[in-house]
């Protein structure tokens, strides 16, 4: 039997928080599988305390960061304390609207040995897929091929179960033995493409990414901060890192372009 560690990492979402853990409640409460579900909170000033206590159903552990890690770091500190198998990793701003949502994610992981992670169509309020819930790998085309050269990401709706370079962090379920086995998350990602970046190092390891656009999850998106806060350092770091110097230089020219 697998552990499932359910990770929220909270940073003024509490009311956010509550409805996704409404939503979860049934599954999490039926689940074949050893289950917790682990709430970080991120110095945010938010009382969480009572939280346990609306849900009973649940098995919830709360912690408290004395600082702001950012999203990466906060799920990292979730899994220094919370042992698991497997580590579905949710924004306080998801709604599960189908059944058997963890169990699916949990069995399309499994599916093959070298698969790391896997993400679902994110769905908008309006139920319409949601843009940029992942990134197509080089392969795909030369639009992929060019903006994975410069650190950015390539976008195509995709209607099947495919490889991918990367799924969005929103709602992520991941091995523990991948995730261990690259470090976890880089933690000079405050917000924004560190799930990119981890995607990346795991895909380096010869791990497979996997969007399955069969499965759904609504996702409201940026209610923590907005993308033009951190986007464009996040970007220039990502470039940094993994982008060859001519090519960081074609990244750099278009970050200044873009600010």
């Amino acid at each position: 039997m697998s552990t499932i560690a359910i990770q929220f990492v909270n940073y003024k979402t509490r009311s956010y928080l509550l409805r996704a853990l409404k939503s979860i409640a049934p599954e999490v409460s039926s689940l074949p599988h050893s289950c917790v579900v682990a709430i970080l909170d991120n110095n945010s000033g938010d009382d969480l305390s009572d939280i346990p206590r609306q849900f009973p159903q649940l098995p919830i552990r709360i912690f408290s960061s004395p600082r702001n890690r950012g999203f990466g770091d906060g799920h990292n500190d979730i899994a220094r304390h919370v042992p698991a198998h497997i580590r579905l990793l949710l924004n306080p701003d998801i709604e599960f609207i189908e059944e058997r949502t963890i169990t699916r994610l949990v069995e399309r992981l499994y599916s093959d040995d070298r698969i790391a992670a896997v993400g679902p169509q994110l769905r908008t309020v309006q139920d319409t897929p949601q843009a940029w819930d992942h990134g197509m790998l080089p392969s795909t085309n030369r639009a992929a091929w060019f903006a994975n050269r410069i650190g950015r990401s390539y976008y195509m709706p995709c209607e099947r179960v495919c490889d991918v370079a990367w799924v969005s962090g929103a709602v992520f379920c991941v091995r523990d033995e991948a995730l261990a086995s690259v470090g976890g998350f880089d933690p000079a990602f405050f917000l924004y493409k560190e799930e990119e970046d981890l995607c990346f190092r795991l895909r380096q390891a010869g791990w497979r990414i996997i969007y399955d656009p069969q499965i759904h999850v609504r996702h409201i998106g940026s209610v923590v901060a907005s993308k033009d806060d951190f986007m464009s350092d996040s970007q220039w770091y990502f470039a940094q890192k993994h982008c060859s110097l001519p090519w960081r230089t074609v990244a750099w020219i278009l970050n200044r372009i873009g600010k």
